[in-house]
């Protein structure tokens, strides 16, 4: 595991959406705030419906570069996220700052049921919000 990826994991870990005390909480102004989430929702939705094209219209230039095609990432994100691909619920949490930048924390819950914390990255460009990237940790089983 590389330093990088090891500094994500343990941001990733501090991630639940009910902390409320940690040190690397971000402020963000309400307008950027409703844009973040309306971002992300707007990708898991492209994600959910198949739509290559729209979820990669909303990634960064670092995830382009990395991916190099819509069709690749969208593979990515079903094999290795599928939480994010076909989301039953998601619920947003507060800002933190990791070594990659400004992260949303967020709740997700998949198709079998299974509830997982992360963190979705974003950066700012042209002056618009667009993904750079996202998280998962297995949190718990939803209750039967």
């Amino acid at each position: 595991m590389s330093w990088k990826s090891m500094m994500m994991a343990a941001a990733v870990a501090k991630a639940n959406p009910d902390l409320g005390d940690a040190e690397d909480i971000a402020e963000v102004t309400e307008e950027d705030a409703v844009a973040i989430r309306m971002l992300i929702r707007k990708q898991l939705v492209a994600f959910s419906t198949s739509d290559v094209m729209g979820a990669w219209s909303l990634c960064s230039q670092p995830i382009r570069e990395t991916f190099r095609t819509p069709e690749r990432m969208f593979e990515v994100i079903r094999s290795r996220y599928p939480a994010l691909a076909a989301p039953r619920e998601v619920a947003f949490g507060g800002f933190r700052i990791t070594p990659e930048g400004l992260a949303q924390t967020f709740q997700v819950v998949d198709d079998q049921g299974v509830a997982h914390h992360g963190l979705y990255l974003v950066r700012r460009e042209e002056g618009a919000w667009r993904v750079n990237g996202a998280m998962l940790l297995p949190a718990m089983a939803e209750a039967a």
